[in-house]
Order: C-alpha cells, then structure tokens, then sequence
C-alpha cells in the first residue's frame, strides 16, 4: 500500500517519458472467524491481518444493508481481533472488515458475516 509512480518511454520513432503517480490500496478485508459465545450479548472477530496497513475499521448492524449501522475503528496494524459487547440477545448481526492506510485511503470491505446472539 502507499502511492507508487509508473514510468512509460518512448520507442524509436517516438521519444519521451511519461510518468504517472498510482494510489496502491489495502486488499479486500477477510474475516476469519466471528462468532457469539453461548448466552453472552457480545460478537468475537477475527480477521487476516494486513502487513501495510495503519489500522482497520469494522462495521456491524442488525440490517443486512446496514442501515444504522455503527463503526468500530482500530488505530493499531498489529491487532486482528475484535469484541463487539452490549448487544441484543436474540438478535441477528451482520459484519463486515475492511483494512486501512494513513495519508493513502482504504480497502474494500469484506464479505458480510451473519451472526446470532443466543437468547438468554
């Protein structure tokens, strides 16, 4: 990831350089495992880590388009786990990943994981 710069020359007849300046994006997020322990109202995520990346940012809501959903961000590369706590028992959740790099942009995010909270 980062920004890279692309340099094209010329053939005989044609002379010259032509430079272009390429962004180079995190690849799409893959989420490993995520799962609700038994009668806890809590997700756990796990998810492939990216060498490049400043962070990653995960998405979860109860709508599979994910309206209202919310946004958990990790400011850490290193880390490739997540809890999500204080959710709905009896509820279906949906997740999604997605790595990111300061100053370059973000990568696509990652399949959507469906996981249910167990009842009480």
């Amino acid at each position: 990831t980062g920004i890279g710069q692309i340099a094209i020359k010329g053939l005989d007849p044609y002379v010259g350089k032509v430079y272009a300046d390429v962004k180079i994006l995190p690849r799409k997020g893959v989420i490993y495992a995520a799962y609700a322990p038994k009668s806890k109202n809590k997700i756990n995520l796990l998810w492939s880590r990216q060498s490049h990346s400043s962070g990653y940012k995960i998405m979860y809501s109860e709508n599979k388009n994910f309206k209202k959903a919310k946004i958990i961000t990790i400011k850490s590369a290193k880390k490739n786990y997540c809890t999500i706590k204080k959710l709905k028992y009896g509820k279906k959740y949906y997740v999604r990943e997605k790595a990111v790099t300061n100053g370059v942009g973000e990568g696509k995010w990652s399949k959507t994981i469906k996981v249910s909270i167990p009842n009480r």
